[in-house]
């Protein structure tokens, strides 16, 4: 299956894949570049298929901003 047809689910579960072989090692030089190419590709589709979803829930919620809101850590004194 060409990547640009994957689901969601169906990329991300390859790219853990294909990260687990990177991380074993064991592989030449050409295995490594190749599957390194593969998981840049299965990354970036994972990334498109998010902001459809994100554009998606967006335009579901009128009135909402686009942007998240900004979240600050609280410090441990906070909770005295």
């Amino acid at each position: 299956m060409k990547i640009e047809e994957m689901s969601f689910e169906e990329a991300y579960s390859k790219l853990e894949e294909t990260s687990t072989k990177l991380e074993k090692g064991n592989l030449s030089l050409e295995e490594s570049l190749a599957l390194y190419e593969e998981g840049v590709a299965l990354s970036k589709r994972c990334e498109e298929l998010l902001e459809k979803a994100e554009l998606r829930v967006t335009q579901l919620t009128p009135g909402q901003p686009a942007e998240p809101e900004e979240v600050t850590e609280l410090e441990d004194d906070d909770f005295i």
